[in-house]
């Protein structure tokens, strides 16, 4: 596979590094971002210092973002080049809304509140009757409050930079490559998890709304949250805390599959692993270097991923 790194400077000017010796791409289901470290050796005339990173593998582009850091070093007769770019998701969780509540809204409505570039979301989705914006809140928890009305899902981004509240359906799924599959792993993750929630009324009077986690009882787990009337769900006040229990079990339950190669799989695609997994991919590690390249695939069997 050939890997190319599209560079744009602050002045508009752009170039491409084809000679990457190493990198490492990872897209992650609960996180609006991708994440990428690349090294190249820079060809480029001058010292450049980009503020955009396009990544692509054969032509194919996997990641768009904005430049978080980058240095190049002259060593002899060669310049190193090192980038780390987030993809342009981030600002889900750097922009917030004014708070208030909004009534009749559509993913439109909440992402076209700023121009957000190079940020796309689905289209066609109905409204819901109304959220709840308090101070401080990221668009991120905006959009992901409006997700759980519409359908009791999650958000996610995919490639490139494109937000989806729906699920993929329909798609057959990649099959991995049974021979090169280099590791496998079962295990999961309950760091987060929260065994009972009480939520307090209009009133501020506690205890009148109580929800709990039998994941975290067949685990022996106790931790209770005490929380305010959570005006976001004030007409539906047990998706309150189902919202809230569902979001603590995220990753409770994992598979991972590490296969050298890459077969092009995106978030929630379907993807099969004959005899192991079958499931749509919750997390993608991609690494790169001058022996070739090593995927591993992680899916989450929770209340939101492969339910």
């Amino acid at each position: 596979m050939t890997a190319h790194l599209t560079l744009y400077n602050a002045d508009g000017t752009v170039f491409t590094e084809r000679q990457c010796i190493s990198f490492s791409l990872l897209k992650e289901r609960y996180l609006p971002y991708d994440t990428l470290t690349a090294a190249v050796l820079c060809e480029t005339v001058g010292m450049p210092n980009p503020v955009r990173a396009v990544f692509a593998l054969d032509g194919v582009t996997l990641h768009d973002g904005i430049v978080r850091s980058c240095k190049t070093e002259q060593s002899k007769n060669r310049r190193l080049m090192q980038v780390t770019s987030r993809g342009f998701g981030e600002s889900l969780l750097h922009n917030q809304l004014v708070p208030g509540l909004y009534f009749h809204v559509t993913l439109e409505s909440l992402m076209t509140t700023y121009a957000l570039p190079h940020l796309t979301y689905e289209s066609g989705l109905s409204e819901t009757n109304y959220i709840y914006v308090k101070e401080s809140t990221a668009m991120w928890d905006a959009v992901s409050a409006f997700n759980y009305k519409y359908n009791l899902g999650y958000p996610y981004v995919t490639r490139c930079n494109h937000l989806r509240m729906t699920p993929k359906t329909g798609d057959t799924p990649i099959v991995l490559p049974q021979n090169n599959v280099t590791a496998r792993s079962v295990g999961g993750d309950a760091s987060a998890i929260v065994s009972r929630i009480d939520m307090a009324d209009i009133d501020g009077t506690y205890g009148q709304f109580t929800m709990s986690n039998p994941r975290a009882a067949e685990r022996g787990i106790v931790r209770v949250k005490q929380i305010p009337c959570d005006r976001q769900f004030l007409y539906n006040p047990e998706d309150a805390l189902a919202y809230r229990i569902a979001y603590s079990n995220r990753r409770l339950t994992q598979k991972s599959v590490s296969y050298l190669g890459y077969c092009g799989e995106d978030l929630e695609d379907a993807v099969t692993l004959n005899g192991f997994v079958t499931g749509r991919v919750s997390r993608i590690l991609l690494r790169g270097n001058q022996h070739g390249i090593q995927t591993t695939d992680t899916f989450y069997f929770d209340d939101f991923c492969n339910t």
